[in-house]
């Protein structure tokens, strides 16, 4: 971030956050650098948007992506992604071990 802002650069993110009372929150942080006659920064504004609902719905429609709406339980799109991963996993392990001559 300070890389960025530092070199007169806008800086974006999405970041969560934990408030006092334990719970987390998402915000929209955007960080404008105001630059001097020579290029420098030397004063920012953040603009920061509270996008925690956002976030909720993100996962809500994840879930409902690759859940059964009656059952609850995953489906064949969610069930297929592991399937894939663990035979990619395999395949990266299988390259790692040692080849043994008979």
């Amino acid at each position: 971030m300070w890389k960025t802002i530092g070199t007169g650069k806008i800086w974006r993110r999405e970041i969560k956050n934990k408030a006092k009372d334990g719970s987390y929150y998402w915000v929209q942080s955007t960080i404008v650098p105001f630059l001097d006659e020579r290029g420098k920064p030397y004063q920012y504004v953040s603009i920061r948007t509270d996008i925690t609902r956002l976030k909720q719905y993100e996962e809500q429609i994840k879930y409902m992506a690759n859940h059964d709406d009656l059952t609850g339980l995953p489906n064949r799109r969610f069930l297929t992604f592991f399937v894939f991963a663990g035979h990619c996993i395999r395949l990266s392990s299988d390259r790692t071990t040692p080849i043994k001559d008979p």
